[in-house]
């Protein structure tokens, strides 16, 4: 927790900025530098464990007074011999729960990102380039079984996470066993709706 705090410490940036990353950035530029090991374009994305301790993310939350940040965040499978992702955090207190996922394309006509895709010269082609998978958060304590709740109303809101992952073909130059993601996460206001 001690570094997670002291990352959080470094981000003073200037009055008026705003990290405003298109999808296609965050998969390219940050997510997949990260999975390479290749320098990062600036150190706003933060490493936290958020299936794990639920107050490191949430204590930052209230430190920035932001109402949104992004993570990069090490998914864990709920055993060894099984597929499935572990979203529960570590005191079993509550868990992000599945809402969509979709695909996000990378046109390669447009030439953003070298070394993603075929080019073909004249052909206007979309590859799948990573999905993004929105959740939201259930708490058990206050206990509420999803983000609409009548319990998250009345407290004025909830939390929404979208979830970026890389294709397959671009995790093929991972450094190591660790399959990151990178997410999104938004406290929502009282009554709002998040996609």
């Amino acid at each position: 927790m001690n570094s997670f705090m002291e990352t959080a410490s470094s981000l003073r940036l200037p009055v008026g900025y705003r990290f405003v990353p298109t999808e296609q950035e965050l998969l390219l530029s940050y997510l997949y530098n990260k999975v390479i090991g290749a320098p990062l374009p600036c150190n706003v994305v933060m490493e936290c464990d958020l299936y794990g301790e639920e107050e490191a993310w949430k204590e930052l939350f209230q430190q920035t007074d932001e109402s949104s940040l992004y993570f990069f965040t090490e998914l864990k499978k709920k055993n060894d011999n099984d597929s499935r992702i572990a979203r529960m955090t570590s005191s079993g207190s509550a868990t992000w729960k599945n809402q969509s996922e979709k695909p996000i394309h990378y046109d390669n006509h447009n030439n953003v990102a070298d070394g993603v895709g075929g080019h073909d010269e004249g052909k206007n082609q979309k590859t799948v380039i990573g999905f993004k998978r929105t959740f939201s958060y259930t708490s058990k304590k206050e206990g509420s079984t999803s983000s609409s709740s009548s319990t998250n109303k009345a407290k004025g809101g909830g939390w929404v996470m979208h979830e970026f992952r890389l294709a397959e073909f671009l995790l093929s130059h991972n450094q190591g066993n660790n399959i990151y993601v990178l997410c999104r996460v938004i406290k929502t206001k009282k009554g709002e709706i998040m996609e």
